[in-house]
């Protein structure tokens, strides 16, 4: 019996023994975090949740601008005497000059676009009336047929001052009509990196 004894003992204390393998403690390979480990660093990215976003409003400029030009159109069925359309111009030119500035200033708050408008306005017009030619061509008299009246010359500018103020409009819808505004709140997903914890979170201005 004693001898039985012994023997079971040395199957347990010598590991080249068969019985011996089935007592060893088997561990899961390193190899196996590395999904986990790869999930946690592929979430990393969702912390970088931006604060801000571009907001662009030509829309308003753009309608404002409309409601200048479309003035001049009453003049067209509606008969009016002299001084009646020099008011009507009048108000046609300044809505177009102070109107989309205004929703710069007043609407968003940016008085810096507001005045770089109100210059970039008046700057296209101006230039575009003064860039008309009412005098004789090159090489022709001074009564030649090339020489405009006062009134024709007038109407040359004032249609060369509408392609300007058009441009212009243009201009400002497309680049100038931008702002930066906070993100509004939201859910977004989040992660912790190192922890292995990963879920959902609201960020945003409150």
């Amino acid at each position: 019996m004693r001898s039985l004894i012994l023997l079971f003992a040395v199957l347990l204390a010598d590991p080249s023994a068969g019985g011996a393998q089935a007592l060893v403690p088997t561990t899961t390979p390193l190899a196996a975090s590395a999904p986990a480990a790869q999930s946690v660093s592929a979430a990393e990215p969702a912390q970088n949740v931006p604060t801000t976003r571009s907001h662009w409003y030509g829309y308003e400029t753009f309608f404002a601008d409309q409601a200048s030009f479309l003035i001049p159109l009453l003049l067209l069925g509606w008969p009016t005497e002299a001084a009646q359309q020099r008011d009507f111009w009048s108000l046609s030119a300044a809505g177009y000059v102070l109107g989309a500035p205004a929703v710069h200033l007043i609407g968003h708050e940016a008085g810096g676009r507001a005045l770089g408008d109100l210059g970039l306005r008046v700057a296209f017009a101006g230039v575009s009336a003064m860039s008309t030619s009412c005098g004789p061509a090159p090489g022709e008299p001074p009564d030649g047929e090339g020489v405009l009246s006062s009134e024709e010359c007038a109407r040359k500018a004032l249609g060369n001052a509408i392609v300007g103020a058009i441009l212009a409009s243009m201009i400002d819808a497309a680049f100038l009509a931008w702002e930066t505004l906070p993100v509004e709140a939201g859910i977004v997903p989040l992660a912790m990196p190192g922890t292995g914890v990963q879920g959902v979170g609201i960020v945003g201005r409150f």
